[in-house]
């Protein structure tokens, strides 16, 4: 039988890969058609980002019998509402294998560590879940972790049959002086296989890059749809939505599209700033990337915000710079979203919002007492 009569699978694939791309980037950049032109070309580089971000998690880091922890998220990589006081180190496992981490905890202010069932739609359900302070530790910081089915002495983190993702979340307060958490992973369940590629498998590998690009897409493009129907708000995010999403079970999150033109500022109140782990609000555009945080200050936190004189904290939000502490920089965007953060706090308070005019705003009176 000819190549003519029995395509190569390497080649449908490749031309599957390249057809959904171009459908599926189509559908998503026509949700913002209607959108500025900031957010237009927000748009054409987060297609390049999905398709980058695909590929990475499964062709070059997809396999679970030699897993390789990485950034999911970074400067030039993300989706979702990431947040940039967070790192995200993933690595792809099986729930029939085991696996040992080991590493250092650094002096990061809080971090995390969870396998996962995660599916191509940017979505996940956590199966295992430990907290840095459940982790024992020597005196230099250093640990070692076992990852499995079944239970073992020492620190042990859960796997269940459908588990497919390991991850490391950590939180900063103040990222230039504290050091994130260093970690290595092993599978120690043998295996017979030589090392080469599989062709069947690289082809499985690309299937799901491809559906990665499209079905997450869908999934934020959706949720993006949704938060635009409570503008300049931020209500609190449904719970049981969040632990779809793999979310943190220790975060309260707040969140709703942002809407602020040239003159104007969206104020964010805190009547009290309860003790907790962290804090943060963040603003995304309207794919729900964060804005390019390397350029400006798009993100405030318990370490970088100042409170008012009463004990309350207001931030402002605006495209240019009122003059007073606690700006956050729209870059440009007129439309986005936002979302407000707090890690283990004592008390959960909402944020108040109001929409002002930049001409009219007495900053005496408004950063010591909420009108």
């Amino acid at each position: 039988m000819n190549a003519k009569e029995k395509p190569d699978p390497t080649i449908r694939e490749w031309e599957a890969f390249c057809d959904q791309l171009k459908t599926s980037g189509r559908s998503i950049l026509e949700a913002g058609s209607d959108m500025d032109p900031v957010t237009r070309a927000d748009g054409l580089r987060y297609l390049g980002r999905l398709m980058r971000g695909g590929v990475e998690k499964f062709v070059e880091y997809g396999d679970p019998e030699d897993p390789v922890i990485y950034k999911i998220y970074h400067e030039k990589i993300k989706w979702g509402f990431d947040n940039p006081d967070s790192i995200y180190n993933m690595a792809a496992i099986s729930g029939d294998r085991e696996y040992e981490l080991t590493g250092n905890r650094g002096t990061v202010n809080y971090f995390n560590i969870s396998t996962m069932a995660m599916g191509v739609d940017g979505k996940a359900a956590i199966t295992g879940f430990i907290n840095d302070s459940d982790i024992a530790f020597d005196e230099n910081g250093n640990f070692t972790l076992t990852l499995g089915t079944e239970p073992r002495e020492g620190n042990w983190l859960k796997m269940t049959p459908d588990s497919n993702a390991f991850m490391i979340r950590q939180t900063f307060n103040d990222r230039a002086r504290e050091k994130e958490v260093e970690a290595s992973m092993r599978c120690t369940t043998p295996s017979a296989g030589t090392g080469a590629l599989d062709v069947d498998t690289v082809v499985e590998n690309f299937r799901k890059a491809r559906g990665f690009f499209s079905r997450t897409g869908e999934t934020f493009i959706d949720l993006t749809s949704n938060l635009m129907k409570c503008v300049n708000e931020l209500p609190e995010a449904d719970p049981d939505y969040m632990a779809s999403m793999g979310a943190d079970p220790n975060y309260a999150y707040f969140w709703s599209s942002f809407h602020v033109e040239p003159g104007q500022a969206l104020l964010v109140h805190l009547p009290r700033v309860p003790a907790c782990d962290a804090w943060s609000l963040c603003l995304h555009n309207y794919w729900l990337e964060s804005l390019d945080y390397h350029k400006a200050r798009v993100i405030l936190n318990k370490h970088t915000a100042a409170l008012n004189s009463d004990g309350s904290l207001t931030i402002v939000v605006a495209m240019e710079d009122p003059g007073v502490p606690n700006w956050l920089n729209t870059c440009g965007h007129p439309w986005g979203n936002m979302m407000f953060r707090w890690t283990r706090p004592e008390e959960v308070v909402a944020p108040q919002v109001e929409l002002v005019q930049l001409d009219s705003v007495d900053w005496s009176s408004r950063l010591v007492k909420w009108a």
